[in-house]
């Protein structure tokens, strides 16, 4: 879902940025899954010109 969420960065944010709510929750869950979601919204955010869409979602669920 990462790899569709930064493809999706560069021709349509806003779904992008619906699509990258699927981590919000991330906390939620056991050790090692919050682990690998955490390590995906850290990928997207390293995404170069990410949009102001997606950013604003992965910032507030990184918190």
């Amino acid at each position: 879902m990462t790899e569709v969420i930064i493809k999706l960065n560069t021709s349509n944010p806003q779904i992008g940025a619906r699509l990258v709510s699927i981590y919000n929750h991330w906390k939620r869950y056991t050790p090692e899954l919050r682990a690998l979601q955490k390590q995906q919204l850290e990928k997207i955010l390293a995404t170069k010109n990410l949009s102001n869409d997606i950013f604003e979602i992965v910032q507030a669920a990184l918190k």
